[in-house]
This record gives C-alpha cells, sequence and structure tokens, in this order.
C-alpha cells in the first residue's frame, strides 16, 4: 500500500494479501524478522535464509499470489493461489526397509557426518555421490495431469550403503518431497537452477541431525 485516506487509525496496513505493523513514524512495514519499505517494493535487509538470488525483494516480485508472514520466506498458501492448488502426490522408488544398528554402525555414522559437515561448507554442495558422482538417492518434482509429484528413486547403490547411513538418507530425501509439495514445480526448479545450495542446505542438516541423533545414548524408556 503506497497511499491511504480518512481519520482511521490503523497499524495493521497490507502488503500483497497478508496485514503488517506499519511503523507510521519510518513508512516501513515490520514483518518480524525484517522491515519492509512499500515505496521501494524491497526490504531493508537480506533475507535470512537467503532463498533466491535477489535476497531484499518481496515473494519473488509476486506479491498477488504470495505471502511473507515471517518476512524469511514467500510461501503460496492454498486460499491465495490464483488457480485450484495442485493435488500432491509423494512417491518412494526401489527404497529399501533399512535397518539400523547404531552401535554396529557408529564409526561409518560418524564418517558420514564429517562427509557431510564437509559438503556444508561448500556452495553449492557436490552431488550425493561425490563431484561428478551419481547420487544413491534422488528426488525430481513433476506436474502430470494435474498432480503435483514429488518422486524419490533409490538406485542400486543406495542398498549398499550401512542402514543408518540409508535411514538418515531418505529423510534428506523427505525433506526434498516436501519443498516440492510447498513450492511447486516451477519454483523447486527455479530455486536448483539459480543455486543448487536453495534446496540441498535444509536436506544436508537434516540428514546430519537425523545421524547425530543415532550416536546420543538411548535413555532406558527409548529402549
Amino acid at each position: 500500500m503506497l497511499t491511504s485516506s480518512g481519520n482511521t487509525v490503523n497499524n495493521l496496513r497490507f502488503v500483497g494479501n497478508l496485514g503488517y505493523y506499519n511503523e507510521a513514524a519510518l513508512s516501513l512495514q515490520y514483518l518480524r524478522a525484517r522491515y519492509y519499505q512499500p515505496s521501494t517494493g524491497r526490504f531493508l535487509s537480506l533475507d535470512p535464509l537467503r532463498d533466491g538470488v535477489n535476497w531484499y525483494v518481496y515473494v519473488v516480485n509476486n506479491s498477488p499470489n504470495s505471502v511473507d508472514p515471517t518476512g524469511r520466506q514467500g510461501i503460496w498458501p492454498p486460499i491465495f493461489w490464483p488457480r485450484p492448488r495442485p493435488r500432491y502426490k509423494g512417491i518412494v522408488r526401489n527404497c529399501p526397509t533399512p535397518r539400523c544398528d547404531p552401535v554396529q554402525e557408529r564409526e561409518r555414522i560418524r564418517e558420514r557426518i564429517k562427509d557431510l559437515k564437509d559438503m556444508l561448507r561448500v556452495k553449492p554442495p557436490p552431488a550425493w555421490g561425490g563431484e561428478g558422482g551419481t547420487a544413491p538417492a534422488w528426488t525430481t518434482c513433476i506436474c502430470e495431469d494435474g498432480v503435483l509429484k514429488a518422486i524419490t528413486v533409490c538406485e542400486p547403490s543406495f542398498a549398499k550403503l550401512p542402514g543408518c547411513v540409508q535411514k538418515c538418507g531418505l529423510q534428506h530425501e523427505q525433506t526434498h518431497r516436501h519443498q516440492c509439495k510447498v513450492r511447486g514445480q516451477n519454483r523447486f526448479w527455479e530455486l536448483y537452477r539459480s543455486n543448487p545450495w536453495n534446496l540441498e542446505d535444509d536436506a544436508y542438516k537434516r540428514e546430519v541431525k537425523c545421524l547425530e541423533k543415532l550416536l546420543k545414548p538411548r535413555r532406558w524408556w527409548e529402549l
């Protein structure tokens, strides 16, 4: 909102489809994580999540169809979609049910955590199979016949990995399926093409968290 009329004092103003607190003295709007300047259509500070290419724009310059409830990331809620949101289906193919023994696999788990943390220092990170390698598991996001599909495929090499590495690797791919569901096909691939780190960062961190949890001593009520 650039202009207003009338005498009613209301500090809750609208940006796109969502209301925010208006700082009248500063001509800014507070979006919880950072301030937004309606006159320029830009945030005053960069996106804490580093999502996309330009970290100062509001919802990728798509405010009629999008909102940013936290000031960190634009979303496309169903009630604001310009057309019916496609049905979603998560699909997992050729992925075994892993048998994880953290005690027997402790050293392999530690090795994997070290490898993942090394990858997290690289932006964008290399493929799971290493630079130029083939990932043991991967996820794609497509739309067929009006259905948004997030498809995870496990290659034969996946079954050769330690069970606990498989277990947390599947959580890595589950993160990508969720990204597809929330962001949709076009936005999913737009983020990947601009910088794979946009998608891989959360997936790698979730995998590390899963593996570190396996190394923690189990309490008696968890046995």
